[in-house]
């Protein structure tokens, strides 16, 4: 049996992206059970909800991933670093169990995790830019999303203040939003 190295690629890059979508449900479904002690920030979920845009986008990628007919090794370890780090992501925002007696709780456990997470997302909108060299030879219309969200999180990485990182949340579902829409219309890959 020949594989060919696109294959192996998608593949490898399918699995990756798979394992960050459970870790996505898996805190959706433990914030959702009524009976658990797994709590968040609106906030917080939020974020969640963006992050499983993003592993979306990171599948869609994959369609991509076949227009290359050839692949080296080192762009082969480049492409799977961006569902790695997605994945890594995923880890960080999921939300653990709370002190149930502490009404401030969530917002400090969102806060715990706001600067690994977001350096995080950092890495995986940059990683997105160098995808559209490595894919496409050139920066695509996604391209300007991607740098806003990385101003946009070295902000929140900075700011630690509750009503600053709702104007974010709000800012980051706009592109996200924006993104689904001309992505969905062809507008932008």
């Amino acid at each position: 049996m020949n594989l060919s190295h696109t294959l192996i690629v998608a593949l490898m890059f399918v699995t990756i992206i798979s394992f960050g979508l459970v870790n996505i449900l898996s805190s959706f479904s433990s914030v959702l059970n009524i009976n658990s002690k797994v709590k968040a920030s609106l906030i917080h979920l939020h974020w969640i909800g963006i992050l499983l845009i993003v592993h979306f986008n990171l599948a869609w990628s994959a369609v991509l991933i076949t227009s290359k007919d050839t692949w080296g090794y080192f762009e082969f370890l480049f492409l799977v670093s961006g569902p790695i780090v997605a994945f890594f992501a995923s880890s960080v925002i999921t939300p653990g169990v709370i002190d149930q007696d502490d009404p401030g709780a969530p917002q400090k456990q969102y806060f715990s995790i706001v600067r690994q997470f977001f350096s995080l997302f950092i890495l995986i909108q940059l990683w997105a830019i160098g995808t559209d060299f490595l894919l496409q030879d050139d920066l695509t219309g996604s391209s300007l999303f991607n740098v806003v969200l990385i101003v946009l999180c070295v902000i929140l990485i900075k700011i630690q203040k509750q009503s600053l990182h709702r104007y974010g949340l709000i800012l980051a579902w706009g592109i996200s939003l924006a993104a689904i829409i001309l992505r969905g219309f062809d507008f932008i890959n």
